[in-house]
């Protein structure tokens, strides 16, 4: 419940829709249960935001005139854009996951 206790706020807005109607607080699983749908809720709105960017940034750098097909050029450049892309995500996601913050960047 590290959660709960570092945002007090947004665990009570995303208990007190569920919990409006009820006389009695929500237990202490109740909260986990929201907070768990909240950060699921978050790490989908995150992918979301990384795959448009991903389809922006290469689709920008490899495709000098869209028509009705992709060049074999384009599909590398697009393979290897995403690939890079995605690698870059993960190694600065674990990195500010580990605590590193900016010290190892």
């Amino acid at each position: 419940l590290k959660f709960a206790y570092c945002c007090p706020r947004a665990v009570s807005s995303l208990t007190s829709a569920k919990f409006a109607m009820s006389s009695t607080p929500p237990s202490e699983n109740e909260v986990r249960e929201a907070v768990h749908g909240f950060k699921k809720q978050m790490a989908a709105q995150q992918l979301q935001v990384t795959l448009t960017k991903i389809t922006e940034k290469c689709f920008d750098k490899c495709v000098s005139k869209p028509g009705a097909s992709l060049s074999n050029s384009e599909q590398a450049c697009l393979a290897k854009c995403m690939d890079r892309f995605l690698e870059t995500t993960a190694v600065v996601t674990g990195a500010l996951s580990r605590g590193a913050g900016g010290d190892e960047l």
